[in-house]
């Protein structure tokens, strides 16, 4: 896992809802580097309690992997969740009509703040009327 945030751990782009920019986190999933991390700091804690390397260290692996992929899975969930509207794609894609609660809350809370809404307004979409004919 790495400890240092750079640009090559995500990409920018925009919310489906409101068009504000955002950042979005490119890996979902371990990678290499974070099973090489968390070997290394099983080795370590291992030998820190014991001065030898024991097959405690195997257990202590796992649990690392279990922690580094609950923190990545957390990361990028948590970074899909816009911040300005609350639109959130994944409940959207299950449940539209509870998306739509959270994001009618979060504007009632952002009207709510004359600050935000005065000085940092959203390009919300419109409704196109259909025509009668």
């Amino acid at each position: 896992m790495c400890i240092v945030y750079n640009k090559f751990m995500s990409h920018s782009g925009f919310c489906a809802f409101c068009r504000s920019s955002k950042v979005y986190f490119k890996r979902r999933r371990l990678g290499i580097v974070n099973v090489l991390v968390a070997a290394i700091l099983a080795l370590a804690i291992n030998y820190i309690f014991s001065l030898r390397i024991e097959p405690v260290a195997c257990v202590i692996f796992v649990v690392n992997l279990f922690a580094i992929e609950l923190m990545l899975r957390l990361r990028w969930r948590m970074a899909l969740i816009c911040h300005e509207c609350g639109f959130d794609p994944v409940i959207y894609r299950r449940n539209p009509a509870l998306a739509c609660q959270m994001v009618k809350q979060k504007m009632e809370l952002r009207n709510a703040d004359t600050v935000k809404s005065l000085f940092f307004p959203l390009n919300l979409p419109k409704r196109k009327e259909l025509k009668k004919t």
